[in-house]
Formats: C-alpha cells, sequence, structure tokens
C-alpha cells in the first residue's frame, strides 16, 4: 500500500474514534474501532505465560489485542498498540515484512502526523517525545523521518489533517504535553540519558521481539 494512502487511514480513525489532542489516546481508538481487546492480568495464569512467550509487551491474534498492563514503558507500548490496530486496518493478512512496515509506518504517523509537527513546529526529539508521548527511541527515529517530510506532497491530505485538530474557527490548541524537558540539554543528550534510564537491559531483552516483529521503535 502506498504510504499516502496509509496516512489516509490514519486520518479516518481520527474522524471515526473523535480523536482531537495530543497525545492520541490509544485505547480510545482501540475502543472506537471495535476491536476486542484484553489485559494480561484478565487472563488465567497459564494464558498469561503463554502470551508473554509472544511478547511481554502487547501482540494480535485473530483481531483480537493482547496487551501487558503491568509493562513499565507504557510510551513503547503505545507504538505497539498501534502498530497492532495498523494489522486490523490495513487488512494485513499473514506474516510478512512488507505487513510490518506498513504497521510501523501507520503507527508512527498515527502517533505523530508530520503536518502536525509541521504545523506546531515540533521538530526536535525533546519537543516530539513531549507533545506525543512516544518512547525516546522512536522520537529520534520520527525526527530523522520528518526532515525528509514535504507539506505539499498530498498538500489536502495534510491541510485535513490539521483542520481536524485545530479548525480555523478555534484558535486554541488542545493539547496534552509531558512536563518539558530542560531546555539547555540538546537531543543527543537527551536521547542518551533516557536510553541510559531504561537501561541496556531493556534493549537486549526485546530483542527477539524485534526479530519477530520487525519494528525497531
Amino acid at each position: 500500500m502506498e504510504q499516502y494512502r496509509i496516512i489516509e487511514k490514519t486520518l479516518e480513525v481520527y474522524k471515526r474514534c473523535d480523536i482531537k489532542k495530543f497525545p492520541i489516546d490509544c485505547f480510545k481508538v482501540i475502543k472506537g474501532l471495535g476491536i476486542p481487546v484484553y489485559k494480561y492480568s484478565e487472563l488465567p495464569e497459564s494464558k498469561v505465560k503463554k502470551c508473554l512467550l509472544v511478547s511481554n509487551d502487547a501482540f494480535t491474534l485473530q483481531g483480537i489485542i493482547f496487551y501487558n498492563d503491568m509493562f513499565p514503558h507504557k510510551e513503547r507500548q503505545r507504538f505497539t498498540l498501534m502498530h497492532e490496530v495498523a494489522h486490523i486496518v490495513l487488512n494485513h493478512v499473514g506474516e510478512c515484512v512488507e505487513n510490518e512496515k506498513e504497521a510501523d509506518f501507520f503507527s508512527s504517523n498515527i502517533l505523530a502526523p508530520r503536518a502536525i509537527m509541521q504545523y506546531l513546529h515540533c521538530e526536535s526529539v525533546k519537543d516530539i517525545y513531549n507533545t506525543f508521548y512516544v518512547s525516546c527511541m522512536a522520537a529520534n527515529r520520527i525526527a530523522k523521518d520528518y526532515q525528509s517530510f514535504c507539506y505539499w506532497t498530498q498538500r489536502n491530505l495534510h491541510k485535513s489533517i490539521c483542520e481536524w485538530f485545530f479548525p480555523k474557527k478555534n484558535s486554541y490548541i488542545p493539547m496534552h504535553t509531558e512536563q518539558e524537558s530542560e531546555n539547555n540539554k540538546d537531543d543527543s543528550e537527551f536521547f542518551s540519558t533516557h536510553l541510559f534510564l531504561m537501561g541496556e537491559g531493556y534493549v537486549f531483552e526485546h530483542a527477539e521481539y524485534y526479530h519477530l516483529h520487525g519494528h525497531n521503535f
């Protein structure tokens, strides 16, 4: 599927689920789309063990999303949840590299629409992290991807996204942001600090999951 078609899907989801502020409410999206969702904690212990063998974060099985409500890195889980939503919304069948790439693209863009980034002048890793509540790793990749963003490519689509969140009749920008980082720290220092706090063990712990599911956020 072409990338602009995937971005059109994100706009359809915003409208269907009445998403009008950032960071987006992932569970409102899942509920609004009518996707069944279960917490690991709601399942019998034997099922929980099986779920953890698949992912200690979240996964989709036959159109149902299962997620670990005890997973400590919520910003990372937000990306995974939208990745799983993408497989359902984009009608993916089976597992292949192309489907994983499309799901990553959908997740990245529904969480941090590039048109909105331009509208808000939200271009640094710190601003992306604070505004859209994504992981620092995702914020870093989004910032790099944004460097190649061109508003005038698919101008009407990007304009529609901006007008959905910021109607012209209302100059107020509905946003919820996390506490801002210190202004005297550059992006690279911020990124390094966040990874330090997460710990290298987290990265290695998820290495198998990344390998199986194909996304690097």
